[in-house]
């Protein structure tokens, strides 16, 4: 038989159909899932960024007071001021409050009150009189009498004529910062259009500062004002595709709510999400293709083999039925209970009995397998009584052997004269072949009709000479004709549409004739005016009566015709789409080392594909000269190890210009595994990579603003250590200054003096340029240091701040650690975020247990560090142990993880202990908590010595 002539099943069609749905249920649901996740993380990032923003410019804000408050510190705490604010003396203000007193402070006012609150002098462009809301604050509100010492200062925000200010107080004392109190100062700078200019250069985005009472209010302030009584901390505002902005109160010097503050940025983060997903999803539609494409044709191929082999059963069944017509017969009689009382000699071929073993040994049922044995005695004594004949009566014979055969069991009753049973008398015919087969020809027979049915396969037979047809059950079912209709050739060619009636005839007189198979598509009409394709095939057979006729089948493949046609148009839609998005395709020849790009590769890679050979030596004159060696590298992986070929590389187009590409290939290799090609396709990704790297360096710059915050909380420690050695040398001058007046200056004094002069400024150098290394960006250099000095070095910087915020500070260093190998300046970093956590939790315990939450008598700030050696661990340990708020379980397993805080908007950015961990990890270390909610924090961290 010719295979080719064989239908193909229906099977094959469904098979493509469920595989296309399916690639497109998949390409839809991943894209879905991939749309709504990665849009959402890419609107949590936004707004997380914005959040940090938000932080930031409360950081800014309060940097900037701190830093005016440093400035007025020094006034504040001077003998001079102190002695004007009693006598009012003309020469402090001709040698300070000069003209341009306030441009060298950047200060819009200056306020001398004496401790009654009269003003002593103001200062400030058409200042005449102090401002009302000063006034009502300092004077009439009795701030002034909470400036009872060094320590005390009053800070904040302050509307002065609706305008937006920030204001620091200070009690005036001596240098020493002794009292008693003669007054206070007060320093005003309005957060004017400039200030807030100066203000958004600093973080990189937009500031604007309303009082919330206003009476003209920008639009975004009135929705935010209403987001605030609704109880929202914080107003998201998005301005369509181009900006968003965040919304956040500020509380005045009083502690009110007074002012709202706008932070606004662009929305590159989502602009850059939407091309990212624009990107995936044309990838995704190529992937789909390719991968149903793959899933098909193997399965394809398994179908078109399973029918050959049904062709091939279908000739092992005749086999079958021609081996089931030899077989043997056994002649038996049995008395009326069923003992053999005569068996043939066949028995000892069929049963593997002798004759003589049997009669008068044996029952018939004996012979009968064991568990249905007893069932089969009773139905068979039921016919004995009945002394009915039986025919053809197929069952089991258990042989001598214990094998089991099959028998077909004929019976007549023998009668003695007065009618009664004498017994039986019959044959045994072995049809143990033949019942095999019948089963297996069974079974094939349901699978061919399955199959058939299926493949939507039946058959007919036609004598055009005669005008005989015949149909099979399913040719009625597919043309919709009555079961009972028996229509001639003629007659049922009119199933068929009108162009195809007379071709169709004339193939099945020549296949009568000259016995030339055929195979044609054709259209059908069916009774109810359906009209679908079908495939008629038809082969010349003579019937066993000498009559010729032409045998064929019908098979409806209108599924498959829309298979094609949706495969042609799949194949224009993937042409587009790999036009859509910038993809080209190309392919290797392993063996001759030819390349074939198309049109849309040859641009990307800046070949001009008119002249393009092919040749490797024109492929890689376009690939950078640094990338050349590494696609050789991946080209032979993937050609001898079978990898997938996915490298990033760089070409240079003729105009000089460098585009970053993206390639991607698979090997081909044929049946014993040799390689053949590498097909792939390649995309232009230079967008993508100066996207990346703006990203990258949006995160350097995240990560230096976040030291350069923790730099700007220190403002006021770096003052007190560089006011100091400037007052020894405002001391030593003032010195020689008398010494000279009395002409008493020696040559002994005047060594003695520079000698101090000299040691404090080299510690106002020293301290300058601790400053100025950390502030600069990572640069890792790791030696053998002690740990001791780095903590010291960072207590130099924070102890101040410490020492003004009421802290007792407990230092354990124990001397003659081993060495560590490390970089001093980044475990500077760490524990002075360390210190500043610890410092703000016990602020905020401190101002909780004001509000009466906690419950804590006398409550007394301390800081505990020790520094020493585990011998257990052979690690050295440093530990800082505060007793603010604490933490509870849920906050300790997330306080390393990037922008988390416990602490409330404006007051950390969420990245201290997520950078400290880094760096803790880069000296092979291993940082460490302990901590229960109103009980502290105790924060270890370990790290590896070089020599114990």
């Amino acid at each position: 038989m010719d295979e080719r002539k064989v239908p193909i099943k229906y099977a094959r069609r469904k098979t493509f159909i469920f595989i296309a749905l399916g690639v497109c249920v998949l390409i839809a649901t991943i894209f879905f899932v991939s749309w709504v996740t990665v849009m959402g993380g890419f609107a949590r990032l936004e707004r997380s960024f914005l959040e940090r923003n938000i932080t930031r410019a409360r950081e800014v804000v309060s940097d900037r007071i701190s830093n005016i408050s440093s400035k007025l510190a020094d006034w504040s705490t001077w003998d001079d001021t102190y002695a004007f604010i009693e006598d009012k003396n003309e020469a402090y203000i001709k040698s300070n409050l000069t003209s341009n007193a306030l441009d060298t402070l950047k200060i819009d006012m200056m306020i001398f009150l004496d401790i009654k609150g009269d003003v002593v002098y103001l200062m400030g462009q058409g200042l005449k009189d102090l401002p009302a809301e000063l006034k009502s604050y300092f004077v009439n509100g009795k701030a002034l009498s909470h400036l009872s010492d060094e320590r005390s200062f009053v800070s904040g925000l302050i509307a002065l004529s609706g305008k937006p200010a920030m204001v620091v107080a200070r009690p005036v004392l001596t240098s020493e910062g002794k009292g008693p109190v003669r007054g206070a100062m007060i320093f005003v700078d309005f957060l004017n259009i400039n200030e807030l200019r100066r203000l958004s250069q600093i973080i990189g985005v937009d500031i604007d500062v309303q009082k919330i009472e206003g009476d003209s209010l920008p639009v975004g302030f009135t929705v935010a004002r209403k987001d605030f009584i609704k109880g929202l901390r914080v107003s998201f505002q998005v301005s369509g595709h181009q900006s968003i902005s965040g919304y956040f109160m500020m509380e005045d010097i009083s502690g009110k709510p007074d002012f709202i503050t706008k932070v606004s940025m662009p929305r590159e983060i989502t602009l850059f999400g939407r091309q990212t997903l624009f990107l995936f999803f044309i990838a995704l539609i190529v992937v789909g293709l390719i991968f149903g494409i793959a899933v098909y044709l193997p399965l394809d191929r398994e179908l078109y083999l399973k029918e050959a082999a049904e062709r091939k059963l279908v000739g092992l069944n005749e086999i079958f039925l021609q081996l089931a017509e030899k077989s043997g017969m056994v002649a038996w009689e049995v008395d009326a209970k069923g003992l053999y009382t005569y068996v043939s000699s066949v028995a000892l071929r069929v049963y593997g009995y002798h004759p003589g073993e049997l009669s008068g040994r044996k029952n018939f049922y004996d012979l009968h397998p064991e568990e249905n044995r007893e069932m089969f005695r009773q139905k068979a004594f039921a016919v004995f009584e009945k002394k009915e004949s039986f025919q053809n009566f197929v069952n089991p014979v258990q042989r001598k052997d214990g094998g089991v055969i099959w028998v077909a069991t004929n019976g007549e009753p023998l009668l003695n004269s007065d009618g009664t049973l004498k017994g039986y008398r019959g044959s045994d015919t072995d049809i143990t072949r033949r019942k095999r087969a019948e089963d297996q020809l069974e079974e094939n027979r349901l699978f061919l009709e399955e199959t058939m049915r299926i493949a939507n396969v039946c058959g007919w037979k036609a004598n055009p000479r005669t005008d005989f047809l015949e149909w099979s059950q399913g040719v009625y079912d597919l043309v919709e004709a009555p079961k009972d209709h028996q229509p001639g050739l003629t007659e049922g060619l009119k199933y068929f549409l009108p162009e195809y009636i007379s071709i169709l005839g004339e193939r099945i007189l020549r296949c009568l004739d000259t016995g030339e198979p055929f195979s044609m598509e054709v259209q059908f009409r069916t009774g109810t005016g359906k009209v679908f394709w079908g495939e008629v095939r038809g082969i010349a057979s003579i019937s066993r009566d000498g009559a010729d006729y032409v045998l064929g089948s019908v098979q409806d493949i209108s599924e498959r015709k829309l298979s094609q046609e949706a495969l042609r148009l799949g194949k224009i839609s993937l042409d587009l789409a790999l036009k859509s998005a910038k993809m080209g395709v190309w392919s290797l020849n392993i063996a001759t080392k030819k390349r074939m790009f198309d049109g849309l590769a040859c641009s990307l890679l800046g070949i001009d594909s008119a002249t393009f050979n092919g040749t490797e030596e024109e492929f890689f004159v376009a690939v950078h000269p640094d990338d050349q060696e590494r696609i050789k590298a991946l080209l032979a992986r993937t050609i001898n190890r079978g990898m997938p070929y996915e490298p990033n590389y760089r070409v240079i187009w003729p105009d000089g210009s460098v585009h970053f590409i993206s390639a991607r290939g698979e090997l081909v290799q044929d049946a014993e595994g040799r390689p053949l090609m590498i097909n792939g396709i390649l995309w232009d990704v230079t967008q993508d990579k100066k996207a990346e790297e703006v990203l990258n360096s949006m995160k350097i710059q995240l990560l230096q603003a976040d030291k350069l915050s923790t730099l700007g909380e220190m403002t006021t420690g770096l003052a007190h250590e560089i006011n100091q050695p400037l007052g020894v040398i405002s001391l030593v001058a003032t010195s020689f200054r008398k010494l000279i007046d009395k002409k008493l200056l020696t040559d002994d004094k005047l060594a003695e003096g520079l000698k101090d002069i000299d040691i404090s400024i080299k510690r106002m150098a020293k301290t300058v340029e601790h400053v100025r290394i950390y502030a600069r960006q990572e640069v890792l250099d790791f030696f053998p240091m002690d740990v001791s000095e780095t903590v010291e070095a960072a207590l130099g910087l924070m102890g101040e701040q410490l020492r003004i915020r009421g802290v007792d500070l407990e230092k354990s260093l124990e001397s003659g650690l081993p060495s560590v190998n490390g970089e001093p300046h980044q475990l500077e970093q760490v524990w002075i975020n360390l210190i500043s956590n610890a410092r703000d939790a016990m602020d905020e315990k401190e101002k909780q247990i004001r509000q009466g939450k906690w419950d804590v008598p006398g409550y007394q700030k301390s800081l505990k560090i020790s520094v020493f050696y585990d011998k257990d661990k052979g690690m050295v340990l440093v530990m800082f142990k505060d007793n603010g708020l604490g933490m509870n379980k849920q906050q300790m397993d997330k306080i390393f993880d990037p922008f988390f805080t416990t602490k409330e908007i404006g007051k950390g950015t969420g990245l201290g202990l997520s950078i400290s961990q880094g760096i803790i990890d880069k000296h092979m270390g291993k940082i460490d908590v302990e901590s229960q909610m109103g009980e502290g924090a105790a924060f270890k961290v370990y790290l590896p010595v070089i020599n114990v």
